[in-house]
């Protein structure tokens, strides 16, 4: 699960990228940054925001078993 936070207020948050409100508008973002692919039947948690200034956090958690997160920002 990604979740981003404004503060301690939870902005936005995604359990598969496929599961986006603007999936095709991701996809297609990534595709124009050049970015690798996303597996469609994967699990792969992402967001496409346009945001204010400010301080965000990014969470990262688990479905319960362990694993490595990658978070990129563009």
């Amino acid at each position: 699960v990604l979740t981003l936070y404004a503060g301690d207020t939870a902005y936005r948050s995604n359990t598969g990228w496929r599961n986006l409100p603007d999936a095709a508008a991701f996809q297609a973002a990534s595709d124009r940054l050049g970015l690798f692919a996303l597996a469609d039947n994967g699990a792969d948690s992402a967001l496409l925001l346009t945001l204010d200034p400010g301080a965000y956090i990014a969470q990262v958690l688990s479905s319960g078993s362990p694993g490595v997160a990658l978070v990129e920002i563009f």
